[in-house]
C-alpha cells in the first residue's frame, strides 16, 4: 500500500516537501556528536546529528535536520535520499573531525558518493595539524574524482584578539610564512614546515593529483582590516606591508586556484588580481599624507 503522501500529492509538490525537511535554510550543515545518556545502549543509537549552520559558521545545535522521512517507504526513500548531500554544503570545523565521521561506513559511503559541496576550516603552517589536513584534503580530492563533489572551499580559522577585538589570523599566518616569531603557545614552524603546507596546497590544483577538472575552488580569509578604524588600518599597513601580504595572497591563489576572497571581497580569480584590500589609496587623504611624510622622513 502506498503512502497517502504519494497518493495525494504530485511529484513536484513532494520534492518541495522533501527539500523543506532535508535542506538547511542557510544551505550549510554540520555534523555534531549526538548527546546520549542511555548507557550502555548509546552505541546502538545515531552517533551524529545533522544541524544547520549560519553564514558566519555558527552551529545551530538546537535545530536538527530529521532524516526520519527516509523511513516512510521505499519510494519516498528513493525520491529523497540524494537531497541532503546535493543541496547542503557540509561544513567541517577541523580537519581532524573528518576522521571521526569516516568510521561510520554508511556515512562514509554517502559522503564519498553523494556529497557535492564541502567547506573546511583549517590552520595554515601549524606543524601538528599537517597530517590531519593532508588526509582531509586527499579525501576530498578522491571524492571529486570518484564521487559527486563539485564545490570545495577552504576557510582560514579566525584568531580574534580579545584585547582589540580584531581577527589576527592572517597576520599570524603571514608572520609564520615570513619567519617571524609566532604568537601564543603554538610551536613555531620551520621553513620546511611552511614549504610542506604550500606544496600540499599546490597539489590541489595539480591535473594529476589534484581535484577533478571542473571543481569550483574557493578560499576565504579575513585580514581583520575591515573591523579597524582608518587610523588602525594605517598602522596595520605600515607594520605589515614590508612583508608583502599581497604577494602572499597571490601565492595562495596560484597554489589552490579558483577564487580567493579576503574580507568578503573577491581579490583573485585563477591567478588574476581583481581587488587589493591592502591598497593605501583607499584610506582618507590626510592619512595617506601622513604615510607619505613618514616614508619620506625615513
Amino acid at each position: 500500500m502506498k503512502s497517502p503522501l504519494i497518493n495525494a500529492l504530485p511529484r513536484e509538490i513532494r520534492d518541495q516537501i522533501f527539500q523543506y525537511v532535508l535542506v538547511s535554510p542557510t544551505g550549510y550543515i554540520s555534523l555534531v556528536e549526538a548527546a546520549s545518556d542511555d548507557w550502555p545502549w548509546r552505541h546502538l543509537k545515531e552517533p551524529l546529528k545533522i544541524v544547520p549552520t549560519l553564514a558566519d559558521g555558527t552551529i545551530l545545535e538546537d535545530v536538527t535536520i530529521n532524516l526520519s522521512i527516509l523511513l516512510v517507504c521505499k519510494q519516498i526513500y528513493h525520491e529523497s535520499k540524494d537531497l541532503l548531500w546535493k543541496h547542503n554544503t557540509l561544513r567541517i570545523q577541523r580537519p581532524a573531525d573528518l576522521n571521526s565521521f569516516m568510521v561510520w561506513d554508511s556515512l562514509s559511503n554517502q559522503l564519498s558518493r553523494q556529497l557535492q559541496s564541502v567547506e573546511l576550516k583549517f590552520d595554515l603552517f601549524v606543524p601538528r595539524k599537517f597530517a590531519d589536513t593532508q588526509k582531509a584534503l586527499q579525501t576530498f580530492i578522491e571524492w571529486s574524482r570518484n564521487g559527486a563533489l563539485k564545490k570545495f572551499c577552504l576557510v582560514f580559522t579566525k584568531r580574534v584578539n580579545r584585547r582589540t577585538g580584531h581577527d589576527e589570523s592572517f597576520q599570524e599566518v603571514l608572520g609564520r610564512w615570513r619567519g617571524l616569531p609566532v604568537w601564543g603557545a603554538t610551536p613555531p614552524p620551520s621553513i620546511s614546515d611552511c614549504e610542506k603546507y604550500m606544496a600540499l596546497l599546490r597539489s590541489l590544483d595539480s591535473p594529476e593529483k589534484g581535484f577533478a577538472y571542473g571543481v569550483a575552488k574557493k578560499m576565504f580569509l579575513d585580514t581583520g582590516l575591515w573591523t579597524r578604524s582608518p587610523l588602525e588600518k594605517l598602522m596595520w599597513l605600515r607594520r605589515w606591508l614590508p612583508f608583502h601580504p599581497q604577494w602572499f595572497a597571490e601565492e595562495l591563489n596560484h597554489a589552490v586556484g579558483g577564487e580567493l576572497w579576503m574580507d568578503g571581497v573577491l581579490c583573485y580569480k585563477d591567478g588574476v588580481k581583481i581587488e587589493d584590500v591592502f591598497d593605501m589609496s583607499k584610506l582618507p587623504r590626510f592619512l595617506q599624507n601622513i604615510a607619505t611624510e613618514t616614508a619620506t622622513q625615513a
